[in-house]
């Protein structure tokens, strides 16, 4: 990038362009795009899966959660080897190593250019990405929706006390056939998945062995299959429609264009005479 810039500013001189090299010249610039992509580094498998067609809500909530586990100790013990990689970035470039004038700041005071950086810039990063984590993907904003994932039995096995699923099962009760009869029908399908090695982690695995003896927790895993934990699928459906759209109307021919035309009048004129 920087050989980039200093090419086209030798070509084609402008204050845009000395103005953006010379940001990209600062051990600020190049610390901070350090731990951005040392933080991303974490968090983008977690986006990859976000984005995927079937993914159910709770291991949507048990992904975010190791993730925001793992950048909690991230922020104790990796600053270190992210400004030693930083360090090694400006060496060839001859950029100085210092922190930035704290003149009209709300800076935090540092006794040295690492700690600066340290408190000021890769601390506070990590705390806004967990708190977009947390306040985004918080369980107790979705505490009923959390406890309709009861019924699956990798979860039913370890859940003593229904009432929690039960009462939260109320909110659909309009479209189960028998919701008066879903506590005995819980309890008789902890009964069959007790003891058993080989348990279905999803509602869609749960749902192909549930039988017409537990017709509520049949249908109520049904529709926990259909949750989507993000609408990134259909916005994806979208934008490939409108790559669909874009072609018709570069292939349209000068006929199909007449036919519309004459089509137009008439169609207007008959709604018009009604």
């Amino acid at each position: 990038m920087v050989l980039f810039l200093e090419k086209i500013s030798r070509s084609c001189p402008s204050s845009q362009i000395a103005s953006l090299l010379a940001s990209v010249l600062r051990f600020a610039f190049v610390l901070s795009m350090t731990v951005t992509v040392a933080v991303f580094e974490i968090t983008v498998s977690l986006s990859r899966q976000l984005q995927a067609v079937a993914l159910e809500l709770h291991l949507c909530y048990e992904m975010v959660e190791k993730v925001i586990k793992t950048l909690e100790k991230y922020g104790e013990t990796q600053f270190e080897e992210i400004y030693q990689e930083a360090c090694l970035i400006v060496e060839p470039l001859d950029i100085p190593i210092q922190a930035p004038r704290s003149v009209k700041r709300s800076n935090i005071e540092a006794p040295d250019v690492k700690e600066y950086y340290r408190l000021n810039v890769y601390l506070p990063f990590i705390d806004i990405v967990l708190g977009q984590l947390r306040s985004r993907f918080s369980k107790n904003d979705h505490s009923s929706t959390v406890d309709l994932f009861t019924p699956i039995p990798s979860f039913i096995v370890k859940t003593t006390n229904f009432t929690a699923v039960v009462a939260a099962a109320r909110v659909d009760s309009c479209d189960l056939p028998h919701p008066f009869f879903l506590w005995g029908e819980i309890t008789l399908w902890k009964k069959l998945w007790s003891g058993k090695e080989r348990l279905p982690q999803t509602a869609a695995e749960a749902h192909q062995e549930a039988n017409e003896l537990s017709p509520n927790v049949k249908i109520l895993l049904q529709l926990l299959a259909t949750i989507q934990v993000s609408t990134c699928s259909v916005e994806g459906s979208f934008s490939s429609l409108k790559h669909i759209k874009t072609y018709l109307r570069t292939t349209t021919t000068e006929d199909r264009w007449f036919g519309c035309y004459v089509y137009t009048p008439g169609y207007i004129k008959r709604f018009t005479t009604c």
